[in-house]
């Protein structure tokens, strides 16, 4: 992704969190400038097959993922998950915006100067605490530990705060296997505007990635309600998966590759990903191999009489939570 990519992005975000403060009443627009605390609730239509229940196994679309990228995705099996070691494994700093969740931030303050010495992003079930650090200080050696957390430096410009993220652990970046490796960074831009708040994080990992992944998720303040982040303890048990064995596939035998291409007719080369897939001049090429499916077995819609594309916050197949799934069209 070139900066001239990186730039319009962050300017359309920027425009576009403008656009959703505009006419908001007067007690909406508090708040704005070098100040992020509070609870913050997401938008929850916005990417919402991607974080509940979860992508589609081996949708790997618009991600620029390298061969080896590719191979550690292919890998992996969702059985791993039930594993002793791995139940109760916290997400890295970017499940901030792959996940569903809201988020509490509270500030560290110099207790002399008043100065904000750091912003603490509370933990949320399977995603760990970070600490955004703004008193100067350096990031650790390249030696030192990596962490779930990570280590997170910021600073403001105007209604913008930056932040750069080193020494985190492997983690995903997609929740259905693929992941980037401990050398990924993250830069993580929190845009506030009155009570909403884009946060935009480009993903940058020279192992797994050929290009920065962009990927933001919108935030709306919330006056009256204190977020309880933390969860219930995760608590380790049995779960039919043998403590002494790894689930994972071999080369070539991931049973799950043509599955985008059953359900929606979507070729292999385009599932796999790589950084051609990011851009809309991709669709010029996958024309050519895209056949449509006769029927469109999930994802289709709204119930008929329901709004268009269906209801935000609803189930797989459209419609309101809990309502069966439309027919096939």
């Amino acid at each position: 992704m070139t900066p001239t990519r990186i730039r319009i992005i962050i300017g359309v975000v920027a425009g576009f969190v403008g656009v959703l403060g505009a006419g908001r009443p007067a007690f909406a627009q508090i708040a704005s400038g070098s100040d992020i605390a509070g609870s913050w609730m997401p938008f929850a239509h916005e990417d919402f097959v991607d974080r509940i229940p979860g992508p589609e196994p081996l949708d790997w679309t618009g991600l620029p993922l390298s061969d080896e990228g590719r191979k550690v995705g292919l890998s992996y099996s969702v059985s791993r998950n039930s594993t002793i070691e791995r139940q109760c494994a916290l997400h890295p700093p970017q499940y901030l915006v792959l996940g569903p969740f809201g988020i509490r931030i509270t500030a560290e303050t110099d207790p002399f100067t008043g100065a904000t010495v750091a912003w603490h992003v509370g933990a949320w079930e399977d995603r760990a605490p970070t600490t955004i650090w703004m008193d100067g200080r350096p990031h650790p050696s390249d030696n030192a530990p990596h962490t779930r957390g990570g280590f997170e430096t910021g600073k403001w410009l105007g209604n913008t705060l930056t932040t750069h993220t080193t020494h985190i652990k492997a983690g995903i970046i997609r929740r259905n296997g693929v992941q980037v490796s401990d050398q990924v960074t993250l830069t993580t831009h929190y845009i506030r505007n009155g009570d909403l708040m884009t946060v935009l994080m480009f993903i940058d990992d020279p192992v797994n990635l050929t290009e920065p992944h962009a990927i933001s998720k919108d935030f709306r303040l919330q006056q009256e309600t204190t977020l309880d982040s933390t969860g219930p303890p995760c608590i380790i048990t049995y779960e039919g998966t043998d403590s002494n064995s790894v689930a994972h596939y071999l080369p070539g035998k991931n049973p799950l590759t043509g599955e985008l291409f059953k359900t929606y007719g979507i070729p292999r080369e385009a599932a796999l990903g790589g950084a051609e897939t990011m851009y809309p001049e991709y669709r010029k090429k996958l024309k050519a191999a895209y056949v449509r499916p006769e029927k469109c077995p999930h994802n289709c819609g709204g119930l008929p009489g329901g709004p268009p594309g269906g209801f935000p916050g609803g189930p797989r197949g459209g419609g309101p939570p809990g309502a069966p799934p439309p027919p096939p069209r």
